[in-house]
C-alpha cells in the first residue's frame, strides 16, 4: 500500500494494469470529485492506493507506522533479534513517507505527537546507535516532506471552506440528535435528516466529521451511552493489561479514536470499521500478564 501510494503521488494518478484487479480505481488529478490539495496555488493529487479516500489511507498508514514503531521498540530490548530491528527500522520509512504524502493533517499531527511520545519513553531514556540513526532518518524524511508541502499546514486554516462546513455539520448533527434525543434518527438516517435540517444553509450532504456526534444523531442517548460504556471498558482493559504488547495495540487504537473527533470513516466506511475491529480484537484477545 505504501509503495503504491508513493507511485500514485509521483504519477499524479492511478497506475492501472493488473492493479485494477487488486482494488485500485482509475483516476487522475483531473477526475471530478477527486481529492486534490492546493500547495502553493498548485493542485496536487492526494494518493488513494486501494482505499476510497486519502484520509482512510492515512488512517491505515498511521496504524501500520505506530505498530512498526512499537515492534521496533520491543525488539530493541532483545539483542538476539537485532537483525529484525534493522529490518523494521527500514520498513518504517515507507509508510511514514506515504503518510505524509496523503496530506491528511489529522493523521499526520496525531502520528507526530504519538511518535514523539514513544521516542521519549522507549528510545531517549536508553539510547542506542540503531535507535538514534532510525529517528534521525525518520526526522529528516518527515521534515523534508513537511517543508516541501508546508503550504498545506501553514496556510490560514481558519478561513478554509472545509473547516466552516465541518463546524456547520457539527451544529446540524447536534440539532438532529436533539430532535430525537432518545433513539436518534436511526442508523444510516443522518443524511436524510440533514436534508430536512438544512433549510437553505447549503450544507454538503455528507456525514458529520465526528463519529461521536454522528452516533448521537443516529442512535441518540442510548447509542452514545453504549459507545461511552464500550470506550470505558476498553480503557479499563488497557490499564489492566498494561504490558508491552497491549501498549503496542493501544496506541494505534487511541489514534483512531482521536481522529474520530474530526473524521467519520471509522464509523461509516467498511475499511475504517474493519481497521477498528482488528485493533479491538487484538486488544480484547490479549491475555492478562
Amino acid at each position: 500500500m505504501a509503495v503504491l501510494a508513493i507511485f500514485q503521488f509521483i504519477n499524479q494518478g492511478s497506475l492501472g494494469g493488473v492493479l485494477y484487479f487488486l482494488g485500485e480505481r482509475a483516476f487522475s488529478s483531473s477526475t471530478p470529485g477527486i481529492a486534490n490539495a492546493s500547495i502553493n496555488n498548485v493542485l496536487v493529487l492526494r494518493p488513494y492506493a486501494t482505499f476510497p479516500h486519502p484520509n482512510v489511507l492515512a488512517g491505515f498508514l498511521l496504524t501500520v507506522s505506530l505498530l512498526l514503531i512499537g515492534l521496533f521498540a520491543n525488539m530493541k530490548k532483545n539483542y538476539s533479534r537485532k537483525s529484525e530491528s534493522y529490518l523494521l527500522s527500514v520498513a518504517l520509512i515507507l509508510p511514514t513517507i506515504s503518510l505524509f504524502l496523503t496530506l491528511s493533517r489529522a493523521a499526520i499531527a496525531t502520528f507526530s505527537l504519538l511518535s514523539v511520545a514513544i521516542f521519549i519513553k522507549w528510545f531517549a531514556l536508553k539510547p542506542s546507535l540503531l535507535s538514534i540513526s532510525t529517528w534521525l532518518v525518520f526526522t529528516l524524511v518527515a521534515l523534508s516532506l513537511f517543508l516541501s508541502y508546508s503550504g498545506r499546514w501553514t496556510g490560514n486554516i481558519l478561513t478554509e471552506r472545509s473547516l466552516h462546513e465541518r463546524i456547520s455539520l457539527n451544529h446540524a448533527a447536534f440539532n438532529i440528535g436533539l430532535n430525537s434525543p432518545l433513539t436518534g434518527t436511526g442508523l444510516g438516517g443522518f443524511i436524510p435528516a440533514l436534508a430536512e435540517e438544512d433549510s437553505g444553509k447549503n450544507l454538503p450532504l455528507q456525514p458529520v466529521h465526528n463519529i461521536y456526534l454522528l452516533t448521537f444523531s443516529e442512535a441518540g442517548i442510548i447509542g452514545i451511552g453504549i459507545l461511552i460504556l464500550g470506550l470505558w471498558n476498553t480503557i479499563k482493559i488497557m490499564i489492566k493489561k498494561s504490558n508491552s504488547s497491549v501498549i503496542l495495540v493501544s496506541l494505534p487504537l487511541i489514534s483512531l479514536l482521536i481522529i474520530g473527533l474530526i473524521d467519520h470513516y471509522i464509523y461509516t466506511l467498511q475499511q475504517g470499521r474493519m481497521l477498528l475491529a482488528i485493533l479491538l480484537g487484538f486488544l480484547y484477545g490479549r491475555r492478562s500478564p
